[in-house]
């Protein structure tokens, strides 16, 4: 009896290894954190995934600096959340910038005060002195990083530090249109020079982290569909590597997935937005964010409520999976998607 017990017993303990080991860590990301980095559940949610790799994709702080010193006051003030310690210290961190933590609102190559900016951005998560990221102005880099045995390419763009100016949309409800100027440019032509090399290595999976949505093009907010020749471009470029693309993106107040397929190649956008921001509903109801059009919303993704993404990946014996997952803030699962 004894023996049959311990024989369950380790069948059991077995199992659960086993299923833990099968649902893996993976990568995270989020974007909008005000109010000092938020209350402890968000960071406590976040230990709970024990992720690979957390992406800050931008408005990290809320800012809005005319001046180096007034930013550097708002890092201060997250550098000293206790839940954000507790997080950095146990979970490998890389970030971008958005508008609110690289100059003022919608802000981009006018900034006055973008060195400074993209320098505090790479001194506060810690990018080493000797990293390709610090060699060229702006923030863009790329990272490899190996989850569950899949081989992940994660993208950063820099979307705000070349980006043009916006045109004004003369629609209603909208604010920005889409520019005719051929001229027009969101990542410059240093870092265009950069993707097109950075692409060509090859990985399982290509992550590519933008601040501001890729595919939904007709919010008339801040978006790539504002200069309808870049986006073009970019998915052109992507839509020649044999891997799966994914965007991650950030700054729309709310969450949600867009797919689209685009000259034979499908790509998603899995938009986090906000990990705490007073836009945030309770419940995840629409509010005037969400309700914005989007034709490529995949139906029942959009969500209001504080949230952050997740992409986990599996590998056996036939294919390579990633799988998006929608959390609120406090840790409960929204939604799933698989891309294969």
């Amino acid at each position: 009896m004894y023996r049959f017990l311990l024989l369950l017993f380790f069948i059991i303990y077995t199992s659960c290894i086993t299923q833990t080991k099968q649902e893996g860590p993976g990568i995270g990301f989020g974007s909008c954190l005000q109010n000092g980095g938020g209350e402890a559940y968000l960071w406590e949610a976040l230990n709970k995934e024990r992720l690979d790799l957390f992406i800050f994709a931008g408005d990290n702080v809320y800012a809005d600096p005319f001046n180096g010193a007034q930013l550097k006051v708002k890092y201060d003030y997250l550098a000293a959340n206790k839940g954000f310690q507790s997080f950095m210290e146990s979970t490998k961190s890389v970030a971008i910038y958005d508008d609110h933590d690289f100059g003022l609102n919608d802000s981009g190559r006018e900034n006055l005060i973008k060195d400074e900016a993209a320098k505090q951005c790479l001194d506060f998560f810690k990018v080493p002195q000797d990293h390709p990221r610090r060699k060229h102005a702006g923030v863009y880099g790329d990272y490899m990083i190996e989850v569950n045995s899949v081989k992940v390419q994660v993208i950063l763009l820099d979307t705000r530090y070349f980006r043009s100016p916006y045109e004004f949309s003369s629609e209603k409800d909208k604010k920005y249109g889409p520019t005719k100027n051929p001229k027009s440019t969101v990542l410059g032509h240093e870092q265009w020079i950069w993707l097109k090399k950075t692409v060509k290595a090859e990985a399982d999976f290509k992550v590519v982290v933008s601040s501001i949505q890729v595919i939904p093009d007709k919010r008339g907010q801040e978006c790539w569909g504002n200069f309808p020749l870049e986006r073009e471009r970019l998915l052109s470029l992507l839509s020649k590597v044999n891997e799966p693309v994914i965007f991650c993106s950030g700054d729309a107040h709310f969450a949600e997935l867009s797919e689209v397929n685009f000259k034979g190649k499908h790509f998603y956008d899995f938009t986090s937005s906000a990990l705490f921001h007073p836009h945030n509903t309770k419940e995840g109801t629409p509010t005037k964010y969400s309700s914005f059009p989007n034709e490529y919303r995949v139906k029942g993704s959009a969500y209001t409520a504080g949230n952050f993404g997740v992409l986990k990946f599996f590998k056996n014996d036939t294919q390579k999976k990633c799988q998006l997952i929608l959390k609120r803030n406090t840790g409960e699962q929204v939604f799933t998607h698989d891309v294969k």
